[in-house]
């Protein structure tokens, strides 16, 4: 029983990743390879150890003065979970011969971005794994539930739209400045949702989750704008 528990637990981890790649994935008319996709999301996996040294580097440097740069520090830490993801998949993905649609750059950096949020997922439940219960289970399960809602759906739209401007850039022959642009706007985005947490949290949940909601919205219609485009990449 203590097995099932503890394997249980790290099947829930991986629940809101399947759920909002299936959902994003029928954005796409033209199937990328399901092997590549799983190897993007590797990637967004492995990425987060050396996303957790830098920011753990960041926080030592800081030291001692924390508190005073609080919003600092939310806007560093965004900064570089942002800047990671995009160049991991960047450097991965950009000379596949598979990728050569505008709405590939939005679905491989979802599925990094997934690949992510999964291991931050698997993160916080190890407390629960590794003393499990039907207790610690269900409270396992009320975590993810709201990381469904929160973290995990940050990290989707925010490599949604971190895409949809590097797809952008490609047509426009001017990657560098919509790169830029994109991680400028998901590092925006990422400090405003930690910031809604910080604030919020103790309070009402519901805060950060309406700017979610917000942000999928405008990550739909970049969805529905990069489609219209039929030339290559």
């Amino acid at each position: 029983m203590v097995i099932l528990f503890s394997i249980g637990g790290l099947i829930l981890a991986f629940v809101p990743a399947f759920v909002w790649l299936t959902l994003f994935l029928k954005e796409d008319m033209h199937p990328e390879p399901k092997s590549l996709i799983m190897k993007t999301f590797g990637i967004g996996a492995l990425i987060t150890l050396l996303v957790l040294v830098l920011q753990a580097l960041t926080r030592l440097a800081m030291e001692g003065a924390y508190s005073e740069l609080a919003l600092f520090s939310i806007a560093a830490f965004a900064f570089i979970e942002e800047t990671m993801k995009f160049f991991s998949g960047y450097f991965y993905i950009r000379k596949k011969k598979e990728f050569d649609e505008p709405v590939d750059a939005m679905i491989y950096l979802v599925a990094l971005g997934l690949g992510f949020a999964t291991i931050e997922n698997i993160f916080i439940l190890f407390p629960y794994v590794i003393s499990p219960s039907a207790t610690s289970f269900f409270e396992g399960g009320e975590t993810i539930a709201m990381r469904f809602i929160g973290a995990t759906l940050l990290h989707t739209l925010t490599g949604a739209i971190v895409g949809y401007y590097w797809a952008k850039g490609i047509l426009k022959k001017s990657q560098g400045v919509y790169i830029a642009i994109g991680i400028v706007i998901t590092t925006l985005i990422h400090m405003t949702f930690n910031y809604l947490l910080v604030v919020f949290q103790s309070i009402n949940i519901i805060y950060p989750t309406i700017f979610l909601v917000a942000v999928s919205f405008f990550v739909l219609r970049d969805f529905e704008k990069i489609k219209e485009v039929q030339r290559p990449i």
